[in-house]
């Protein structure tokens, strides 16, 4: 009856059924108690009640851990290598004919760490990892279970965490074909969040990571996994929004799950879906009121002091990048400069994350735009930028190969070398073309405007400033678009040319932009004088 009750989100009149139970139970009944309790608390977002009552159910079975980081760490390392090897020798047909699991207390042991494994991932990380590790010992030895396909995809996400990103991706393709192969609907929703927000989305396109999330989200609601319909939904969500997906039709997706969620009462990634909705409005919307969570100083404050109290750092790290994300691309550069000082803090606990790849981008775009030559950066920012560049370089082999370039312009832009800077720039706008990232390219496009514009070259800057409205408003960010008319008058699209390429239409007139553009390099030629400038023109308007 409680797991019913659990099922149905009722999940207080379920703890106090779990109580009156207690009483009756013998000793292995008291630990399917505890395994339940165990349940709610993680559900609940009580991350750490759940990891007293998961580490003392473990004991009671005989899985004894040590408790010294240390001591942890060392064990993490040691075992994950040896599992490594392992899993290199053995085809992935021979670990998926394993024999079931017999032993009970090993079956009951294995249930607890996936269950536990959620709170220990938010709170502990070196934790999890050994949790991890542990699991897998046990299928190895024991067999498999219904569980062991959690087992495979948490031990996938530490490879890629380890830099292993190609024996993570097989491991976790294995956790996905045991799962398939045991037909366990019920883990179904975890095991496609775990392998496509940490494993997949560093090798397959960020697009069909997205869709594949949003499928498990629903298999979460059907088979009443509300936590991980929620986490498929939350961060399939999130990182639409760095694929630079259609904002209207966003939207309204979040606007489903995050009432479903309601619904369900699934707290952890309720709130992280209305601040998601709300992201989006202040982007849509021109003059958004400051009803709007991320125009209330007071309420972003608050939201992510409870996320900090929760000890709910990764939640805590999405809500931030998002701050972030929405202070640069309103050009509040001070203000997202700021944010990423502080999000740097968080680094340490939640790196593996792709969300931590495009906080480097945007922690070194905002410490671009903050200045107007690199000599005004201490010495401190200077050497977190190039650990920005560095950290992006490390994308070469990977979907997100195309956010490099952007940093680099910015960085080449304040160290006075524009000629370099255009070619990055260039290079930013096609990648991300080539990507379908829409954001990305106009944010690209704003900021070699930007940089023309300083230089004195309004032709040409009115060239990329067209672009990057347009694209904005591609994107559904009106409220950008907008404030690209405002900080640039001068510049400003005629009507026109205002319904080239924005939002809704399929097709833009092709005589109208030969004719723009031949006009913009007829007055942008007739400005330059320099060998270099003339160069960079020739270069861009080969590539268009």
């Amino acid at each position: 009856l409680a797991e019913a009750l659990i099922l149905t989100a009722n999940v207080d009149e379920a703890w106090a059924l779990l109580d009156e139970a207690q009483r009756h139970a013998d000793a292995a009944e008291k630990i399917d108690l505890q395994r339940l309790r165990l349940a709610i608390a993680v559900y609940k977002g009580d991350m750490l009640q759940a990891l007293t009552l998961g580490l003392q159910t473990l004991e009671q079975l005989g899985v004894v851990l040590p408790s010294e980081n240390s001591a942890i760490n060392s064990l993490v390392r040691t075992r994950l290598e040896e599992l490594a090897q392992h899993l290199s020798d053995r085809s992935p047909e021979e670990i998926l004919a394993l024999p079931t699991v017999e032993d009970r207390r090993v079956l009951t042991a294995m249930n607890v760490i996936a269950s536990l494994n959620p709170a220990a991932y938010q709170v502990d990380r070196s934790l999890f990892a050994l949790l991890t590790v542990t699991m897998v010992d046990l299928c190895l030895a024991h067999g498999h279970a219904p569980v062991s396909c959690r087992a495979y995809s948490t031990l996938a996400i530490m490879l890629v965490a380890q830099g292993q990103r190609e024996l993570g991706y097989e491991v976790g393709q294995l956790a996905v074909a045991l799962e398939e192969r045991q037909r366990t609907r019920e883990y179904r929703s975890s095991i496609h969040f775990q392998v496509s927000a940490f494993v997949a989305c560093w090798k397959d396109p960020l697009a069909d990571v997205c869709l594949r999330m949003f499928e498990a989200a629903a298999d979460g609601y059907e088979s009443g996994d509300y936590l991980h319909m929620g986490y498929n939904a939350a961060i399939g969500a999130l990182y639409a929004l760095h694929q630079g997906a259609q904002l209207d039709s966003l939207a309204t997706r979040v606007e489903h799950w995050s009432r479903l969620a309601a619904q369900a009462r699934e707290t952890v990634n309720d709130r992280t879906l209305s601040n998601i909705r709300q992201f989006i409005v202040a982007l849509q919307s021109p003059g958004t009121e400051t009803s709007n969570l991320w125009n209330n100083t007071q309420e972003i404050t608050s939201c992510l002091d409870e996320l900090t109290r929760e000890r709910n750092l990764s939640q805590r790290f999405h809500h931030e990048q998002l701050l972030l994300e929405l202070r640069y691309l309103q050009g509040r550069y001070a203000d997202a400069r700021e944010v990423a000082s502080r999000q740097r803090e968080l680094i340490p606990a939640v790196d593996g994350l792709l969300s931590v790849e495009f906080y480097f981008l945007y922690s070194g775009l905002a410490h671009c735009a903050a200045v107007r030559r690199r000599e005004e950066l201490s010495a401190e920012d200077s050497e977190h930028l190039d650990a920005c560049i560095q950290r992006l370089r490390g994308l070469s082999t990977t979907p997100h190969d195309h956010l490099l370039p952007l940093l680099e312009a910015e960085v080449a832009r304040i160290e006075g070398d524009q000629l370099r800077a255009m070619r990055r720039y260039d290079e930013a706008i096609h990648g991300a073309s080539r990507r379908s990232d829409t954001r990305l390219a106009a944010l690209s496009n704003e900021r070699a405007g930007l940089s023309w514009y300083r230089e004195g070259k309004r032709s040409f800057a009115r060239g990329y400033l067209r672009s990057a409205h347009r694209l904005f408003e591609r994107w559904g960010a009106l409220a950008i678009a907008q404030r690209i008319d405002e900080e640039y008058p001068d510049l400003a699209l005629e009507d026109g040319e205002r319904g080239l390429g924005s939002a809704g239409s399929s097709s833009t007139s092709a005589d109208a932009v030969d004719l723009v553009t031949v006009l913009d390099a007829a007055h942008a030629i007739a400005e330059l004088t320099d060998p270099d400038e003339l160069l960079a023109l020739a270069i861009r308007r080969m590539l268009e």
